[in-house]
């Protein structure tokens, strides 16, 4: 049975007799990534900062539409290119530039990793409080240890359950809580507009997006070469965006049922038995979604390595960075348990700024700058071949991106200046984006060396 068959390929370009599947795939895939009791987490966000429900609701449609976007633009890479995401990032960032950017991912794919693993493990202790929390870690980190073992098609089939499963019971949750009295329309009012208010549930929604566009290229290389763009671009837009903003908005509904940030509780006496369900669908959903989490940290964990160690990868390699990522991920799950919650939208924001400097400059490199053109063999050759080491030019803008992000911060750990003149509403990730993927085109295009090697590898494009 091919699902069961252990995955092989690591940072490797996947061959087109190993390609399978239609990019409608994608939709189920990224829909059931994101059907986690994280998302009910980040949608109660807004009910607690005293905002109407209806202006959450529109916060994280919203949201979730803007961070979709660009996250989506990410997935035709993978047909065409065959290789990981963050891998691609050497066509960018040359060999151990792309490395430090892999590493840095790592942190990120992990921090979500136990964020996951400790919002399933406190669903099961709400439903059991027979089960600690400690147990219910154990068994969710057990789970998606065996799913991520087996590789990407075992990972394919259980998301494609888990969307058909919890996507349409969040829906029959919603329209219980109204039709039982649970949510009425005084409830639905509650709260005032706030500006900044609905700004960071804007940025969460769109963050939580946003934080997964290092991971959709491994979940499209598999898929034929001959997958459209516009294809593998939709499918993973309305899977994302739509499951995404779904388990959002049911968490914002099931908190405001109690009138706090604890939209497990809220399940619970909104729709009782039901809500006990959904809670269950959600672990075996963590399980999933963390199985994104580990599988691209693995990945990311043997490149950064091929980076600075430019030798032939072990066979098992696969298997030794999976075993040691789980390992931490247990360890650090165990250790902050008790007060994740307090510091998740401040890591979200972390990784949102550190990750939007990245995704500009890649989809401006392969959108603008080289039509989609690599020579992927180079990736893999010492020193990255002909995209060399570190490439400069693409690393000033990076650090540049970041440093205008600074003054537009706003966070419990820092609000830059204009951050602050403005009421405390973060734009940051808005002008990170805009500033780094212009100012990459504006630079890469005036470079000799890039448009050298465009025309070398598509002579009828026309670079100016």
């Amino acid at each position: 049975m091919k699902t069961l068959e252990v995955e092989h390929r690591t940072t490797a370009r996947v061959p087109q007799d190993e390609r399978f599947g239609r990019a409608r795939d994608l939709l189920g895939i990224w829909f059931a990534f994101n059907m986690g009791p994280l998302g009910l987490v980040e949608g109660a966000v807004g009910v607690t900062l005293g905002l109407s429900t209806v202006w959450v609701i529109v916060g994280l449609l919203l949201g979730n539409m803007l961070g979709g976007l660009t996250m989506a633009f990410h997935a035709a890479q993978g047909p065409a290119l065959g290789v990981p995401q963050m891998l691609q990032a050497r066509g960018q960032f040359g060999m151990r530039g792309a490395s430090v950017l892999t590493s840095v991912q790592v942190v990120v794919a992990l921090g979500y990793f136990v964020s996951v693993l400790i919002a399933s493990a406190q669903s099961v202790n709400r439903l059991f409080p027979a089960i600690s929390v400690t147990t219910a870690i154990f068994v969710s980190i057990a789970m998606s240890f065996l799913i991520t073992f087996v590789g990407f098609r075992l990972i394919s089939a259980m998301a494609k359950v888990v969307a058909g499963a919890i996507g349409i019971f969040a829906v029959i949750l919603i329209m219980a809580m109204v039709m039982n009295g649970s949510l009425d329309s005084t409830m639905l009012r509650g709260g005032d507009f706030k500006v900044q208010s609905f700004f960071l549930v804007v940025s969460v929604a769109a963050s939580w997006q946003l934080a997964w566009a290092p991971d959709v290229s491994d979940y499209s290389r598999y898929l034929p070469s001959t997958t459209g763009s516009r294809p593998a671009f939709w499918c993973t837009y309305l899977g994302c965006s739509l499951g995404g903003a779904l388990m959002m908005i049911l968490g914002a509904l099931a908190a405001a049922t109690v009138s706090s940030a604890d939209a497990l509780e809220g399940l619970h006496t909104g729709v009782g038995a039901l809500g006990a369900v959904a809670l269950v669908l959600c672990v075996a959903a963590a399980a999933t979604m963390n199985t994104v989490n580990s599988y691209s940290a693995t990945i990311c964990v043997v490149s950064t390595y091929e980076g600075f160690r430019p030798v032939k990868p072990l066979k098992n390699s696969r298997f030794v960075a999976l075993g040691a990522i789980y390992v931490l991920a247990l360890v650090l799950a165990l250790a902050g348990s008790s007060n994740f919650t307090t510091h998740l939208i401040t890591f979200v924001y972390m990784c949102m700024y550190v990750l939007i400097p990245w995704s500009a400059i890649n989809l401006a490199d392969y959108y603008i700058v080289r039509h989609g053109h690599y020579d992927v063999q180079q990736f893999f050759m010492p020193h990255a071949g002909i995209y060399g080491d570190w490439n400069k030019r693409a690393g000033v803008v990076f650090l540049i991106g970041l440093a205008v992000e600074v003054p537009f911060m706003a966070t419990e750990l820092y609000q830059g200046p204009i951050a602050h003149m403005l009421g405390g509403i973060d734009v940051a990730w808005v002008v990170g984006y805009v500033v780094s993927f212009g100012l990459y085109v504006a630079i890469a295009q005036r470079s000799k060396s890039v448009t050298e090697t465009v025309r070398s590898l598509d002579p009828t494009l026309a670079v100016e």
